[in-house]
């Protein structure tokens, strides 16, 4: 039983971790597309490094979608 404990707590942190890096290269793209004069759709890149911090893989292939698939319209 107490193995399985540590074996959740590493597999929690893991998950934590690569939120968090997750979000943070989300945050820093995100910032190099105002920096290249590109409009970021909606949210300003703090909010897309959270959504990305709370939902994980879903923010990035939300954001990617948004910012980089041929769904992207030129205007944006």
């Amino acid at each position: 039983m107490t193995i399985m404990i540590v074996f959740y707590a590493i597999f929690v942190m893991a998950m934590f971790f690569l939120h968090v890096l997750l979000a943070s290269g989300v945050k820093k793209d995100a910032e190099a597309q105002i920096a290249n004069n590109h409009r970021l759709f909606i949210f300003d890149p703090v909010i897309w490094g959270l959504i990305v911090l709370l939902t994980g893989l879903l923010g990035v292939v939300s954001y990617w979608a948004i910012h980089y698939s041929t769904l992207r319209s030129e205007r944006a």
